[in-house]
């Protein structure tokens, strides 16, 4: 009985304490092209958890706030769900971004749009288009082929505003936790307890 306790205290620790994934807001503005203004979204970073260190590929990326000059993006708000993923690399120094290789397409042949971010030194080519090094971008081809509708910055990593908005635990699952251990220890350490009572 006491050692089915101790596993069921365990296990609640188990499940009301998962390791949590890196969230952070992000924002670019865009200073040149006929479509200027602040960018936003959220991202999230599998690999990381809160304050720590790494590198990998975004889960997710979401637009929530775009200029009004875009209208609406054909491909929608969820960037990482755009057909063509051409690059998605981020790095992560405790809890802080450090690098940042992004860039997604709606293909050609649609209403084409595409979406770069790049802090490295390296130009990422793909099709007709290049995320050349340093830039941040968002541009729209709403009607079809023609004119883009759009804009850039290239300022690199310092062109992005980056802030960790992970959730850390709350103080309550922590203590739940505390106690559940506290008690398990004490169980298995009660004297006589694996003897079996005779009256």
């Amino acid at each position: 009985m006491k050692q089915t306790t101790v596993r069921l205290l365990l296990l609640i620790c188990a499940l009301f304490l998962p390791v949590r994934a890196g969230t952070y807001s992000f924002s670019f503005t865009t200073t040149t092209g006929n479509v200027t203004g602040t960018i936003s979204g959220l991202l999230d970073l599998p690999f990381v958890g809160p304050g720590g260190s790494g590198s990998g590929a975004a889960s997710s990326l979401i637009l929530t706030s775009i200029p009004a000059g875009y209208g609406t993006l054909v491909p929608g708000n969820t960037v990482t769900g755009w057909p063509d993923q051409i690059a998605n690399s981020f790095t992560v120094s405790n809890g802080t971004i450090t690098s940042v290789q992004f860039f997604a397409n709606w293909p050609a042949g649609q209403p084409r749009t595409e979406m770069c971010m790049n802090s490295t030194g390296t130009d990422i080519p793909f099709s007709s288009f290049t995320c050349f090094s340093e830039m941040n971008l968002l541009v729209a081809w709403a009607g079809g082929p023609g004119v883009p509708v759009g804009g850039q910055n290239m300022d690199g990593l310092a062109g992005i505003t980056f802030q960790d908005t992970t959730v850390p635990e709350p103080g309550s699952m922590g203590l739940l936790c505390a106690a559940a251990l506290v008690v398990a220890y004490r169980l298995r350490k009660r004297p006589g307890s694996s003897q079996i009572s005779t009256t």
